[in-house]
Formats: structure tokens, sequence, C-alpha cells
């Protein structure tokens, strides 16, 4: 009985060992710029801003409309030949088309320099984008030292209850 329980506690040991694997700082840093919340709606800023972008340098562009209608009216027919009214049941249809174009040619500078703000706008994201990833490495970083720290200080701790040992 107790070989079962020794090699039980074995096998939970090194199942658990197993799945502990050595974090470096690079590793840790990558994760979490990878997994961070921040780090993701900064990037989807950036997609919005190239977005408004493409928008501001496309609307100098022409656009184009176009709209088909049809239509159909059923019921009594009144038609006059030869002086002489008839009336009968038909069917009268219709069909339209349109299409209409338009061509911004001065709008004042409007559009240039809503490409300009648009282009700082990118800029503006992509440097808050490259912050947030340096603020967040920084503090993993600190958080990692930290450990790193507590980790040595737990090591002199453990050497000092050593030597008291020795001393009593």
């Amino acid at each position: 009985m107790k070989s079962y329980i020794f090699l039980l506690s074995f096998a939970l040991i090194g199942m658990s060992s197993y799945g502990q694997t050595k974090w470096s700082l690079r590793k840790c840093i990558d994760y979490a710029v990878e997994n961070n919340i921040e780090i993701k709606q900064q990037e989807l800023q950036v997609k919005s801003s190239e977005i408004d972008l493409s928008t501001s340098k496309n609307s100098r562009l022409p656009n184009l409309n176009g709209s088909a209608r049809q239509s159909f009216n059923f019921g009594q027919v009144i038609t006059m030949e030869s002086n002489e009214a008839r009336s009968g049941s038909g069917v009268m249809g219709s069909t339209l088309f349109g299409l209409s174009s338009n061509t911004p040619l001065f709008t004042g500078f409007k559009i240039t320099h809503q490409i300009k703000r648009d282009e700082l706008n990118l800029k503006a994201a992509t440097e808050n984008l490259n912050k947030a990833k340096d603020d967040l490495s920084l503090n993993v970083t600190s958080l990692y030292l930290e450990a790193l720290f507590k980790k040595e200080i737990l090591k002199v701790y453990s050497e000092q209850v050593e030597l008291s040992k020795l001393q009593v």
C-alpha cells in the first residue's frame, strides 16, 4: 500500500514539474505584448486611423450612383377609339433608370487638409502603440527583476537560517 502511495505521489510530482517551463525575460515581455488588452486596443486604433486616411485619400475620386425602379398598375383602363370610349381591365407598367455622378473640383483645400490631418493621426496612433508596448515592457522588466530580487533574498534568508542553526 505504501509503495502505491509513493508511486502515485512521485507521478504527480513528475507531472506537475513537466508542465512548468522556465520563462526568460524576453519570453515574458513577448507574451505580455501579444496578450495585453490595451495593446490590442492601440492596434485597433492604428487600423482605424489607416482606414480614415484611406477614406480621405479616396474622397478626391468621383462617385457614381445608380438607381432602377419598376412599377405596375392593375385596374380599369379607358381607351378612346374612333370617338368611342371603351373600358376594360388591363395592366400598365413603367420602368425608370437613373445614373448620377459627382466629382469634387475645388473644396477650399478641405480634402488636402483632411488628408494631412489623417496622416498625423495615423503617426500619433502608431507612436501611442509603440509607447504602450515600451511601457508594458518596462513594467514586465520591473516585475521580473523584483521577482529575481525576492528569490535572492529568499536564498540569503535560507543561508541565514542555516548559519543560525550551525551557531545553535
